[in-house]
């Protein structure tokens, strides 16, 4: 590979030194010019005070967007209607022809690809169509990450996608029609070229080394190696930089370039699983290493990536409620029923792997040696580099960290509290809600408002700053996945000498080392001072905010309402308090980052609402006429209409501030793609899982509501209609708890449509994976539930013979002895199964007869549900529970004479039999209402007592007529057994 090719895993390789006499100066650019001055180049591989360090990394971006104009995707399709634009795919793409090689089909290799019934591909405007096929007649290889061959009637396309969304969405809809992924196995026909004028954004990896050798001027030698590549995951290559660099020493020649060049590009990444924005999410959410394993093993046998079980779904050749148990013999197969044919997929049982599927790991030859490469899978578009989120907080961190402004003279002090629009603020309306407000919170906000921030790290390595620039980038869009853009105003190090071409960038995002910059506050709107860990706000900023903003309304708000004066808002707080906490308990980089994502969405919703309640609609939430069933609810959630106009009116005046970005901007044409391109269309799944995890919801008849629509939703779905549900349910945060609490509801249509919901989650193997992570106990619950309406069958996604029946078995125990109640009833405090006792669990296949039923529980009323199943732990349970109501009953038999009653907190109308009349009044007769409940106690047929409907209320219990020393030794007699327990 001799040309820069439009596959190429690196664009270019630059060399720069310095020369005491013509200072620094840049060797080679490999293989082509990268369009940029030299000098700045040169002054951007040589950072300020290198030469007194003996290695320095740094990153720095090349071909950003300058003076706020449009990227080259967005400028070409802005005149296109919005029906036609939010299907298209931006791409650059080459034809290819024995005789001519490649070409491209007008000035410039951009196109788009629309899908609808047929695959277009159009010009750049979208004035043109090039041609037009059904999906059908492609076969596609794909070269790596981005890059992807197509084969259409006998054509050669050579096609790199813009984002891996984009690509994703596009083959995946290739495998859905072919029934599978197909891949030409053809000769391919050599790379195919770069483009000429169109020039992506490239991230730089740079190198600096000083090395002491005697003899030369000034006893030194400086120099610099740097690869410029799309892919954000660019640091993967330090190993191979530093053996280039330290072969450059020796032999300083062009060779070497040339060498790494072709060794970086020759690395084979078609193996890499292709993983997208919601499958990100799930991996990053979770520490097991065995999610998507599926994909990892289809790319090691060499067969394509799988649908899954969505095919036969979406053929009708599957029924959807029947039950896709897993038969742990050697393969995967399906119960059949009636008739149904049976999904077998056999030579697919792999072997737990120790390895972090959070990379992919490959091997670069270079100089005879193979370096083992770690490529991120989980990294989000414009999470560039290995920054650290936890030492960005730890040190602007506290509280005390952001300077107060100046006031209007050196006598005078600044005013502490401030009125826009009726809201509070102290430096700026778009950055703060009060002299409170903590630093953090200020500078996400300025990142969000497009002011402009700079890092400052005197005598610091320009490495450690550029972390700090990059971390803040990602932070303030949630990595690229809520809110993008803010990468290509970034520059991690810029020097005294690109101050120039820095100002021309409106709301920049950068690091410099020269401490010159802070005596200038003209030139930056928040400063970061790493050294001291203060966050300064530049006097013209707030001078700029303080005339003319005060009005009236203010004083009389701040009069009445003493929340608006705390000095910052509740909300903020308690984010910066959860990730604080994150970090001093040294928890995961990943679940701190996932802290800054909540919250970046938590803005995006509050900024809905206001437009909303503003301007009666949004363009960046969901509304009614989006889904089918919007009496379910859509759009932002709160918890109650108060709190939804305190969050909306106090940050009023930040959402201002972000509505006039060009990040806003952005993330109104993502959403559109998304709901254009979302898997669930007929509910706001998002909006109904909010709603779940909010305790009120459950109470109310809504939530029945809630289950059936989901249930409904994803019965006959495709396994994205999964991947989109999961994403939403992140197993840091419980996984699919908030939906398994309704097994525990009153309700049993809505523990059936929780049922049929995890059985559906269950037939996907990430969604065995997530329920396979619940509460041991919720799985027992599940499986007795689960028999309640699929009697004989096992649930999808609880294996049985990977439970911890040990783990459940001490929990158990545990519970038995605070339910004992006499110190000569042992029990073992390890309650284990053996596997005579595992054996029937493991092949459960018919129905087991009901156990008798508790005298704790209610009778069940009389409706369509099958009778219960209990598992041999339940079963435990109740005749452990029985043995001591037998006990007490003991007890009271012995006392009775006494006067002494005590009601069973589990079983209330236990032990009634022994109350004499005189002595114990309970509410009314039995057979009455009571007046203190709402429900009814009736009687049997004999008389006896019947435990009280659902939802009724305890009888009251009244004691009389008993003597003190009975009663104290009574007392005494359950105090002893339970200390003795």
């Amino acid at each position: 590979m001799d040309v820069s090719s439009l596959f190429a895993h690196v664009d270019h390789v630059l060399v720069a030194e310095f020369d005491i006499d013509k200072g620094s100066s840049l060797s080679y650019q490999y293989p082509l010019e990268t369009g940029t001055d030299v000098h700045m180049l040169a002054d951007l591989m040589l950072p300020d005070g290198a030469h007194l360090r003996e290695e320095d990394w740094t990153m720095f971006f090349l071909n950003q967007p300058i003076m706020g104009q449009e990227s080259g995707s967005e400028t070409l399709t802005s005149n296109i209607p919005d029906h036609i634009r939010h299907s298209l795919l931006p791409a650059s793409a080459y034809q290819y022809d024995a005789n001519r090689g490649w070409s491209t089909i007008g000035p410039e290799p951009t196109i788009q690809l629309q899908l609808a019934e047929k695959c277009t591909i159009w010009d750049d405007r979208c004035t043109q169509v090039v041609t037009e096929f059904n999906l059908s007649e492609v076969e596609y290889r794909r070269n790596g990450p981005l890059c992807s061959y197509l084969f259409v009637r006998g054509q050669t396309w050579a096609i790199r996608f813009c984002s891996e969304d984009d690509e994703i969405y596009f083959l995946d809809a290739i495998d859905r029609v072919l029934d599978g992924a197909v891949e030409n196995t053809t000769e391919l026909p050599p790379p195919p070229p770069q483009e000429q004028n169109r020039k992506p954004l490239l991230y730089v990896l740079n190198l600096v080394r000083t090395k002491h050798i005697s003899g030369v001027r000034r006893g030194a030698r400086v120099k610099a190696m740097a690869i410029a590549s799309r892919h954000n995951s660019v640091h993967a290559f330090k190993p191979l930089l530093l053996l280039a660099l330290d072969k450059y020493f020796t032999t300083p020649s062009i060779d070497v370039v040339t060498e790494l060049y072709k060794s970086i590009n020759a690395m084979d990444v078609s193996l890499m699983p292709r993983l997208s924005t919601l499958e990100k999410k799930i991996l990053r959410a979770s520490e097991d290493r065995s999610l998507f394993e599926e994909k990892f093993q289809d790319a090691v046998d060499g067969m394509p990536n799988s649908p899954g079980v969505d095919r036969l779904i979406r053929s009708g050749s599957v029924d959807t409620t029947a039950s896709f148990a897993s038969a742990r013999q050697g393969r995967e197969s399906a119960v059949p029923q009636d008739g149904q044919p049976v999904l077998v997929r056999a030579g697919t049982q792999t072997k737990p792997s120790n390895k972090d599927r959070h990379y992919f790991e490959t091997k670069v030859a270079y100089g005879g040696i193979k370096v083992p490469i770690r490529i991120p899978l989980t990294a989000y578009s414009e999470e560039i580099g290995d920054f650290s989120v936890s030492k960005f907080l730890s040190s602007f961190g506290q509280a005390s960290a952001i300077n107060p402004p100046p006031g209007p003279s050196k006598d005078t002090p600044p005013p502490s509290l401030q009125w826009k629009n009726g809201a509070p603020f102290h430096w700026h309306p778009h950055l703060d809600s009060g002299p409170q407000t903590h630093p953090i919170i200020v500078l996400m906000n300025a990142l969000l408002s497009e002011k402009r921030v700079l890092f400052l790290g005197d005598k610091r390595p320009s490495g450690e700053v550029a972390h700090y620039v990059l971390a803040a980038c990602a932070l303030a869009g949630g990595g690229g996945s809520i809110l993008r853009g803010f990468a290509e105003r970034c520059f991690p190090y810029v020097s005294l000498a690109g101050l120039d071409y820095l100002l021309a960038v409106p709301g920049y995002i950068a690091g410099v080392t020269n401490p010159v910059f802070e005596e200038q506050p003209a030139w930056w709107d928040v400063l970061c001072n790493i050294n001291t860990g203060k966050i300064t706000v530049s006097p013209l900023l707030t001078g700029s905010a303080s005339n003319g903003l005060r009005d009236s309304t203010g004083k009389e708000r701040e009069k009445d309402r003493d929340w608006m004066r705390a000095g910052s808002w509740e909300g903020d707080n308690e984010f910066i308090q959860e990730a604080l906490l994150a970090v001093l308990s040294h928890t995961g980089e990943l679940h701190v980052r996932q802290r800054f994502h909540d919250y970046i969405r938590r803005t995006v919703d509050v900024c809905a609402a206001y437009e909303i309640d503003t301007f009666g609609t949004s363009s960046i939430a969901v509304l009614g006429h989006h889904v089918e069933h919007a009496e379910l609810g859509f759009g932002p959630f709160f918890n109650d209409s108060l709190l939804r106009k305190r969050e909306t009116f106090m940050l009023g005046n930040r959402i201002e501030g972000w509505r006039q970005s060009k990040s806003y901007r952005n993330c109104q044409q993502d959403f559109q793609v998304y709901l254009h391109r979302r898997a669930i269309k007929s509910l706001d799944v998002r909006y109904l899982l909010s709603a779940l995890r909010s305790p009120q919801t459950m109470m109310e008849p809504i939530a029945i509501r809630t289950f059936l629509g989901l249930q409904d939703a994803l019965a006959g779905g495709d396994d994205d209609m999964v991947i989109e549900l999961l994403s939403l349910l992140p197993q840091s945060q419980g996984g699919v708890f908030p939906i398994a609490v309704g097994l525990f509801h009153a309700r049993w249509e809505l523990r059936r449509a929780c049922v049929r919901l995890l059985r559906r989650i269950g037939w996907h193997k990430v969604g065995q994976k997530f329920i396979g992570h619940l509460n041991a106990f919720v799985q027992v619950v599940y499986q007795r539930i689960h028999g309640e309406f699929y009697r004989g069958e096992v649930p999808p996604g609880v294996d049985l013979l990977h439970v911890e029946w040990n783990e459940i078995g001490s929990r158990v125990s545990s519970i038995e002895g605070f339910l004992r109640r006499d110190s000569n009833a042992k029990t073992p405090r390890n309650v284990t199964m053996d596997d005579s006792q595992m054996k029937p669990v493991r092949e459960t296949t018919q129905p087991t007869p009901s156990s008798p039923p508790h005298p704790s529980t209610p009778p069940r009323q009389s409706s369509t549900t099958p009778p219960t199943a209990l598992s041999p732990v339940v079963k435990r349970l109740l005749q452990q529970q029985q043995q001591k109501q037998e006990q007490l009953r003991a007890k009271l038999t012995a006392l009775k004479d006494d006067g002494v009653f005590v009601t069973d907190i589990m079983n209330p109308e236990f032990g009634k039999e022994f109350v004499r009349d005189d002595k114990v009044e309970v509410g009314k007769n039995v057979g009455e209402k009571s007046d203190v409940g709402k429900g009814e106690i009736g009687k049997g047929e004999e008389g006896a007592p019947l435990a009280p409907k659902r939802g009724a209320s305890m009888p009251k219990v009244e004691v009389r007529k008993c003597k003190k020393s009975y009663v104290i030794f009574f007392f005494l007699i359950l105090l002893g057994d339970f200390f003795l327990g």
